[in-house]
């Protein structure tokens, strides 16, 4: 899970997982379903269970997500333990990682 504090409002949840190569020790990030208001929520399947967005505040969580995990320490300080892993730096989105409102 990360998190992404706002100025107004709850802070949102998402989830993001490790895609690693073929090598295993090299991977990108992936990221899975973001909007949730309560971190419990994580991995519940239900729309209601997210904040939905209009496609300005889409495209502008998507380029805060791409920001934040341009940032190697975000997500190298879990795995310092695994002195081979690596994160070649790519960010992609599953299709529906966020809800956009009608």
């Amino acid at each position: 899970m990360f998190r992404v504090e706002r100025t107004a409002g709850p802070f949102l949840y998402g989830e993001y997982f490790e895609v690693f190569e073929e090598n295993e020790n090299d991977f990108n990030i992936e990221i899975g379903a973001f909007g949730f208001t309560n971190e419990d929520n994580a991995g519940n399947p239900y729309p209601s269970a997210r904040e939905h967005f209009s496609a300005e505040e889409c495209s502008s969580a998507q380029e805060l997500v791409q920001q934040y995990f341009s940032n190697p320490r975000a997500v190298m300080d879990k795995w310092e333990g695994a002195p081979h892993a690596r994160f070649l730096g790519g960010v992609r989105f599953r299709p529906d990682w966020i809800i956009r409102s009608h």
